[in-house]
């Protein structure tokens, strides 16, 4: 969620589809560059202390944007910096989280597993759009947020 909260902010602030892509695209590179290096870390290093580490740089990382779209004027590159950061600890996560289901289920429950997970995510999505949608607390942009006094 923190990429569609920097996607709003970056439309709101300057209006350019170009910084727009600059920072969507420099949260994508390092994913893709990555995330077979996370999955070699994965399968080598305990599963759990990657998640928890990874876990730790993209709670940083949002921490940083949300102090800093709440001070106002941000520069496109640091934006870019942190999505990119958050991209880099997002390959390492998703692969450590998806072998971590085979080895905590017993073989013949692992698909159940899976789909039970995968279903939990989506109802959380779900159900938490749906809260901030209806939450007089949530703004309907982040960009209304930044420029109340």
């Amino acid at each position: 969620m923190i990429i569609i909260v920097i996607a709003l902010f970056v439309v709101d602030q300057t209006g350019s589809a170009r910084d727009l892509g600059i920072v969507l695209a420099a949260q994508t590179a390092p994913l893709v560059l990555l995330i077979l290096i996370g999955g070699v870390w994965a399968d080598r290093l305990p599963r759990q202390r990657i998640m928890i580490a990874s876990d730790l740089a993209r709670f940083l990382v949002q921490a940083t944007v949300a102090a800093l779209v709440f001070a106002g004027d941000v520069p496109i590159w640091l934006l870019a910096t942190l999505a990119a950061c958050f991209g880099a600890a997002e390959a390492f996560f998703r692969p450590a989280y998806t072998g971590l289901i085979p080895q905590t289920v017993p073989e013949e429950l692992i698909q159940q597993a899976q789909a039970l997970t995968q279903t939990s995510y989506n109802v959380a999505g779900f159900i938490g759009r749906r809260l901030r949608r209806s939450s007089r607390l949530a703004p309907a942009s982040v960009g209304r947020t930044c420029s109340t006094p």
